[in-house]
């Protein structure tokens, strides 16, 4: 029978994890018309994903894992490829690190494409983000 994950070079790979999209009404933290936060990354630990052969996999984020990382320049992009619809270094994405995990805010109202972004979370036609991160060494 072979072994579950451990055999993976974590590393080595880009990891995708996804998050619940909020639109919050309260405690912005852009002033924008249209505004989206959430957690990235939560400390409790997390149910991954339920494989019937190995059972249920579990995650939990370390506090202070983000501590060292290099978020100088993140992006959101829609499918992790293309169009660029917030950015931090143009002030439109917020990712920091705070006591309950990876908070990520985003300003949607700076272009037309970005607008239609929001357009389909307000109407849950998107209601899910994943983000994509490499393990250090």
């Amino acid at each position: 029978m072979p072994t579950p994950m451990n055999n993976v070079k974590f590393k080595d790979q880009a990891q995708a994890r996804s998050m619940v999209l909020g639109l919050t009404k309260s405690e912005k933290r852009f002033d924008s018309e249209r505004y989206v936060d959430g957690y990235a990354a939560r400390y409790e630990a997390y149910l991954l994903y339920d494989d019937g052969d190995y059972g249920k996999v579990y995650e939990r984020f370390e506090q202070g894992c983000f501590a060292e990382t290099d978020m100088s320049d993140v992006i959101l992009q829609f499918d992790h490829a293309g169009r660029v619809f917030a950015r931090t270094t143009n002030g439109t994405l917020l990712v920091e690190p705070n006591e309950n995990g990876l908070f990520v805010a985003a300003d949607l109202d700076k272009t037309e494409e970005a607008r239609k972004l929001y357009d389909d979370i307000e109407t849950k036609m998107i209601t899910k983000m994943s983000w994509r991160f490499k393990v250090g060494t």
